[in-house]
Formats: C-alpha cells, structure tokens, sequence
C-alpha cells in the first residue's frame, strides 16, 4: 500500500473535536506555581543537595552537562527558527528558569547563591527573550527545513521545555512585565496547532496519522503539560471557531494518548516496549517530564480523558516501572543499551530520572554511573534539573541482585548474562510478537497502525564478551538509512529461500483495517521452555514465516530454536526447521560477527564455520546439520558504530537445501589473548554433532542434535572425552580439558550417563541436566515425575537445596520435587532451603530454592 492510500484510508476514521469547554480549574487541585518542574515548597531540599562541599556525584556531572548544553544556545540567533536552533534555546529556556527558581549558579568548581538580583534578573531576562522567540507554530503543518512530516516530535520537545520554563520562571515570582501575553499566545499558538493536527489531521496533510507510536505519545504528554502551565487560559471571543485553543481540549488528548500508547498500543504486559529501547528512551523525554508533573499534580488519582476514560497515574504504574526494568536488563556489559529493532549503538539510559522508591533504585543509579555516557541526561529534552531533583542519594548504587539472566516472555526478549561485569558474557534474543512487534490495539482490541520502527528478526541473537561486541544486531544508523541494516538478512536469524518475514510496515498498514486475533503478519515468536540455574540457561524460541504475505499461516516453515547458555560462556543453538512445503527450501543460517571489511577486526573461514577476532575479543562460529554438509558463503555487510557511524564486517551464511533440517550452531567467544579453541564437526549418522576443545578454557564438549528421541546414543571415541551416552534429541557433554565431567545435559531424555556413571535413569523422557563441583551437585530433573534418583555422586548427600525431601536410604539419593524441578545435592550439612511451587513470571531466578520457575511441561 502507497503513502498516499494508507493516509486515504486512515483519515476515514480521524476524530473530531468536540464542542468547546472551559478553562481547566478543577476543585481540589492545587494550581500553585511552579506546577510541572517542582512544586512549591520543594526548592529548600534542592538548594541543600546542590549546597554541599564538596559536592558529590551525580550533581558535578549533571551540573556541567547543564552548562554545557546551555552555552550551545548563545551563539544562536533569537529569531532562528530553525530545528536545531530552537532546540538549543528550548533547553537553555529550561536550565537557565531552574537556575533562577533555586536561585543558585554553578562556576565549574561550586554551586553559590547569585551575586546580585541583577545578576539573578539578567538570567530571568534571558528566559524571557527565548520565550519571546520560541517557534509558535507546529512543524506538521510547516515544509522543511522548518518543518516536516515527522517534526511533530520537535514541536513537542520544544513545546514541553519552553512551557516549563515560563512556569518555573512565573512560580520563581519574575515579572515579565508587558511581554508575558505574547509569550502566553506563543505557547498558545505552537499547543493548538499541534493539537489541531492530530484532531484534524488534514491540516498537516494527514501526516498524523502515520504517527501512531512513540509521535503520539510524546505529541500527547507535551500537550497535557502546556494544558497545565496555561490552565488559566481561554481563547478570546471569536479567536476560536476550530475549537483548538482551550487547554481542557489538550489535556484530554494529551492524557488520552499517553495512557492509549502506553498502556495498550506499543507496550507489553510485562513492561516491554514495542519500539525498542532507543524508543522507549526517546518516548521517556517527554514522558518523564509530564508523568512526574502530573502524578504530583492529582496525587496519583485516576483522571477522566476523552470520552470519559479513567487515566491513572503512569508515573506510579506498574508498567512504567516493569518497563525501566526490562530497559536495565537490555544493557550490555558497558552500560549501553541492546541496539535491537531501530536502536542506536552505544546509547546510555535516563536511569537517574527513573521514579525514585522503587525496588531496582539502586541497580539503576549502578547503570547510570556505568555506562559510556555515565549520568546520561542529554536528549533533545535536557533531563539535567530533573535528574537533580529526583535523584536519591541516600540510596546506595548497586549492581541488581539475583539472576543474571532475565525472561521477558510476553515482550519476547531473553537476556542470558553470565553476570554484571564488564567483562561478562551476554546474548540477548529475540521473540517477539503482537504488542512487542508493534502491532498493538486500542482500548477496544482493535489493530492500531501503522508502525515503522520494528525489524522482522524472529529467532535473532547478539552477543557480548571480554568488552567486545561479537555476535552483532547491526544498529539503526538514522530513520532514511534504516534499510541498509534493518532487514532480515542483516540479523543473525535463518533465512528461507533468501528471505525472512516481510516487513513488518506493510503488515501493520493492514492491521487497522482488518483485525484478527494475530496481525496478518509471518514471523510473529514466542518464547518459551526458560530454564535458569546456576550452571546453564536455557530457552526456546518457535515461529513461521517464510511465504510472504498473506500466506495460510499453517503453510509456512516452522522455525524452532533452542538456546542453551552452558556455563554462562558460550550459546548452543539447537534448531529444528520444517519446511513444510515441497520441494524443499534452501535455509541459510545468518552470522555476524564483528571482523573483516571496515570493521577494525579480522576474520577467516574455518572448516565448520569461521573466526573473527576483535580488540580483546574472538568468536568462533560453528555448524553442523543433520541433513549434509552447508554451503558456507560470505558477504561484506554494515552495521553501526558510535556516533551513528557505518563500518562494515564480513557475514557467514550456511545454507542446506532440505524439506526438514536439524542443526547445531555454536557461537563460542574466546579472549583473543589466549590460544583460539578448536570448534569442528562430528560425523554422526542422521545427527547434527559439534565439538569443542579449548585448552586454555579448561573445556572439551560435544554435543549433537537428532530426531529419535528414545534411541540410545553412545558417543565413544571422542578425544579427551570418556564414553557418554543418552537417548535425548538433545545431548551435551561438558568436560574439564582432562575429561573429568563439568556438565552433563540431555533434553527429552530417560538416560544420561558419562564414563562409568548413570546420572539419570528415568521411567519417563524430561530434560536432565548435572553440574559437578567440589562436594555438590546442581541439578535439573524435569520428566514429571515426583522423584528423581541420582546416580554418579562421589559423595553422599546430607541435603538438598531445593526439594521437598532427600532420602539416602537407598542405593542412590531419591530427592522429591513439586514444580521446582532444580536443586543442589550438598556433602556439607546446613539449612537447606524447601522447594516453591511458583507461578511464572518474567524473571526466572537462577539460584535453586523459593524462586520462579518456568515449566517445560
């Protein structure tokens, strides 16, 4: 569908304004000056954080960010109408009017109170001229350079800056004298034109209509902010026939499409926001400023927008706060945020300005500190004064604690961490669909579209270790580069034929139009199947695509990828892919990795797979298929580097040609320091099998993939390995380098046994996993069953973490399990902990004991 016809249609079904209302004066509302910054009565706690000396982190930072950013309007004109002009002097028009209103400055080297009201006036006076000047017409209905189909974000961005400054300066007591009308007609002109292009959206082309996502939001909380600096407001008689000017009107939009965007359009159930989290970060410039505001303003109350909607408060919802959680477990080992869907790379997040009192404070201030921008608060909104008012130093940061690793099923992300350093190893994968993938509904459950930020990469991964970058997302680059790195292709997913799902964009035009209980869209993911324990994690990722669109979805290839994490160092990605249709496809694995071309890195082809070595950092790329040896091909693609800088790297595909496929690939990072491993086939009849053998990571593995679950698999003969068998699909031996077992892990298996040892020898197929250390053993027994007997010990158990009973009268340990299927058997006696019958959640916690579980049943 064209522009032009998607627009044609949306229009059909535009609001229209209602008649006109009064000035917004509600009873019970304290309407005292300033209302949106801070309230009154606050400046006294802000004058004794900034008072203190030394004084400490974050304020130094934040303080000179200010000044910084400040400066960078002086050498702009006040008639400079321009899009970056006037965002320097919205964000100068901010600091400078909260300077004022705590009557305070900053040299560089200490906070003191003004030297004089002249000085203190002089800086009043400044606000007031770029109030006098700010832009006061929405760029929606105005052609570039001013303007533009997309600019409705930099109407909102300066609407809501130069708002709450004219309100910080009005509660400060400046007078401005004469020129306080024409300010509050500017403020006036830029919020109802705004306002009028999205209610009538043939005043801007119809381009509003195209904006159903983060434009929305963000267009909707700058107009609910400007409603409240301008309550008093009302248009003059006659100066009003489109009924666009009163504040009312605009607080109910505004409060309206916050809450639709929000609550139901772009954000999951858990938190997870469909956009990406540049997205969320962008969306969070203007929805902290009015979500803070307005919480304070009402207290928390639920408020009615258009047609009567009940509103609650985002600031103190639950969603908002699920949603800055799944923001910190989508950092990266430095700090920076995934660059998954349209995600810029090496990118900090606001986690200063996240509300304060709740769970995760201090895991937030920790990433805020650690981050490649520590204290980030630069945006096209300056968050600096509201970093120092909300920012809790009595709170001491702290990296989150808990598990590592984090599921976010409805949101359809998986973060498998090895931990929080640096240096730590982490995968992020993909899943997503309806909400997560953009196709979100209305209050109603009908489809909301169109959606541009999503990439269709169901099933993909990235990965980070030893401070690098390895396994890549590309990036995003800028909106118009978009398609040189957002495809399926240029993410580490299995294409079909070439190709993977459609764009997503030609999907969500439809969505709108013809709603059903999933959007008409393939490649829509589910995950499942997590497990989490201290020794491996697992998870599952199933979808379809393949066809095109508006293909019977049951016709589709079926795409099944099982991810392990064993010892939290490398990923294990076991797929199954039916292709469903005859004559069989062509299915190409996609790696990425950062080396070759313009990337700074090298790579080389290696006999299963190939090698790329970056900085500090190897990766070595596996594969193995149970349907014949790949074709392995190569090809010079980009992705982005910080500043929004494109660099290329050389890119592995394997493809097999097959109605059905089994495969193995192992993505296994290494430091470049040490001597590379050895990744290498194992033949095995109608199996998929990979080895391992890294000397100076202490690890020789195998693993294999097959159909047959049932049938015993002798694997004998490996080299550093003792004799393992199982009748799993799925089976990995991990090894010391001298042979003496790591872990033992098999999924739909009864036997597990390695050397002379029986691990597990069930009555029914489950998955089994064992982890040896000195006098304990971690386990994962899940068939079912309510016992498990465990064999191989080389000690005897006096109690297990994890269970509801462990009985040593017997031949081997018989422990009694609920629904929590880990536990640890422990030579040392102690307090064990009793097994939990927990529900599912988005986190999986990895330690054994009282914690959440997800069940492979």
């Amino acid at each position: 569908m064209s522009r032009s016809a998607a627009l044609a249609v949306l229009a059909l079904v535009a609001g229209i304004a209602a008649p006109a209302l009064a000035a917004w004066n509600p009873p019970g509302v304290d309407l005292t000056r300033p209302r949106i910054l801070f309230r009154p009565g606050d400046v006294p706690a802000i004058q004794a954080k900034l008072d203190r000396n030394p004084l400490p982190e974050p304020y130094v930072t934040l303080l000179d960010d200010m000044a910084e950013r400040t400066a960078l309007a002086e050498g702009v004109a006040l008639d400079d109408d321009g899009i970056t002009a006037q965002r320097f002097k919205a964000r100068a028009a901010k600091n400078l009017a909260f300077l004022y209103a705590v009557e305070r400055t900053w040299d560089g080297e200490e906070v003191a109170p003004f030297a004089s009201p002249e000085d203190r006036r002089a800086v009043g006076d400044r606000v007031r001229d770029l109030l006098v000047n700010l832009y006061n017409r929405s760029r929606l209905a105005v052609p570039p350079p001013l303007g533009g189909d997309d600019r409705d974000i930099s109407s909102s961005e300066e609407l809501l800056q130069f708002a709450t400054a004219y309100d910080a300066l009005l509660g400060a007591g400046y007078d401005f004298g004469g020129d306080e009308a024409l300010i509050v007609e500017n403020l006036a002109d830029l919020a109802s034109e705004l306002y009028e292009n999205y209610v009538r959206p043939g005043t801007a082309g119809n381009y509003s209509l195209l904006h159903q996502n983060n434009h929305r939001s963000k267009t909707g909380a700058a107009l609910a902010v400007a409603a409240v600096v301008l309550a008093e407001y009302t248009p003059a008689a006659g100066s009003d026939p489109n009924d666009v000017r009163e504040p009312t009107r605009w607080l109910e939009f505004g409060l309206d499409m916050v809450d639709l965007i929000m609550r139901f359009v772009l954000v999951a159930g858990d938190g997870v926001y469909g956009e990406g989290p540049h997205y969320q970060k962008f969306a969070w410039l203007n929805h902290m400023t009015f979500g803070r505001a307005w919480d304070r303003l009402v207290d928390g109350a639920d408020w009615p927008a258009r047609g009567g909607v009940l509103v609650p408060s985002l600031w103190r919802h639950p969603l908002t706060a699920r949603g800055q959680r799944w923001m910190l477990d989508m950092t990266l080992p430095d700090g920076s945020l995934a660059p998954v869907d349209d995600s810029f790379v090496g990118r900090s997040h606001y986690f200063g300005t996240v509300p304060p009192g709740t769970a995760d404070a201090a895991a937030f201030y920790w990433r805020w500190a650690n981050a490649p921008r520590p204290y980030e608060t630069d945006g096209n909104i300056d968050l600096a004064a509201d970093a120092i008012i909300l920012y809790d130093d009595s709170v001491v940061p702290a990296p989150p604690g808990g598990s590592p690793s984090a599921f976010w099923f409805e949101g359809g992300h998986a973060v498998l961490r090895s931990d929080w350093s640096e240096d730590g190893t982490v995968a992020v994968i993909q899943a997503e669909h309806d909400q997560a993938a953009s196709f979100g509904r209305t209050r109603e459950g009908l489809g909301v579209g169109p959606q541009s930020h999503e990439h269709p990469e169901p099933g993909s991964f990235l990965l980070n270790a030893f401070g690098e970058r390895l396994a890549m997302d590309p990036g995003f680059l800028s909106f118009d580069d978009r398609l040189r790195v957002s495809l399926p292709r240029h993410h580490n997913v299995i294409l079909v034929d070439g190709e993977g799902p459609v764009d997503y964009l030609f999907a969500s035009l439809a969505w709108p139009i013809t709603p059903e209980d999933r959007p008409l869209a393939d490649g829509m993911a589910t995950l499942t199947d997590a497990i989490d324990t201290d020794f491996l994690d697992a998870v599952r990722v199933v979808t379809r695509y393949g066809l095109g669109f508006f293909v019977p979805f049951e016709t589709a290839p079926r795409i099944d990828r099982r991810f392990l994490f064993p010892a939290h160092r490398s990923l294990l990605i076991a797929d199954r892919v039916d292709g469903r249709a005859d004559p069989a496809h062509t299915f190409s694995w996609m790696l990425h990795g950062n080396g070759g071309g313009t990337s700074g890195g090298t790579f080389e082809a290696t006999p299963a797979g190939g090698r790329w070595v970056v900085g500090g950092a190897r990766l070595d790329g596996a594969f193995s298929f149970d349907a014949g040896p790949p074709v392995f091909t190569t090809s010079e693609e980009e992705h982005e580097i910080p500043p929004r800088q494109a660099r290329t790297h050389t890119a592995l595909a394997a493809s097999v040609t097959a109605a059905a496929v089994r495969s193995l690939e192992w993505v296994y990072p290494s430091r470049a320091s040490d001597d590379p491993p050895a990744l290498s086939e194992v033949a095995l009849e109608g199996a998929a099998a990979l080895r391992v053998e890294d000397e100076s990571g202490d690890r020789r593995a195998v693993a294999v993939h097959r159909d047959g679950a049932g049938t015993p698999l002798v694997l004998n003969g490996i080299p550093g390995l003792a004799r393992a068998e199982s009748d799993g699909s799925l089976f990995l031996i991990d090894a010391h380098w001298d042979g003496t077992l790591r872990t033992a892990w098999a999924e739909g298996a009864r036997r597990l046994a390695y050397g002379d040892d029986v691990y597990f020898d069930a009555a029914g197929p489950g998955i089994f996993g064992i982890h040896l250390s000195a006098g304990q053993a971690d386990v994962v027994a899940d068939d079912g069953s309510p016992t498990v007997a465990v064999g191989g010990l080389s000690f005897v158990p006096v109690a297990a973490d994890g269970a509801c009973a462990l009985d040593t009268g017997g031949s081997l340990p018989v422990v009694t399990l609920n629904r929590e299927r880990r536990f640890s058997l422990r030579q040392a006696p102690g307090n064990a902990r009793p097994a939990a019958d927990a529900g599912a959640d988005r986190r999986v916690a990895r330690a054994p004991g009282p914690d959440n579980w997800v069940s492979l049943d």
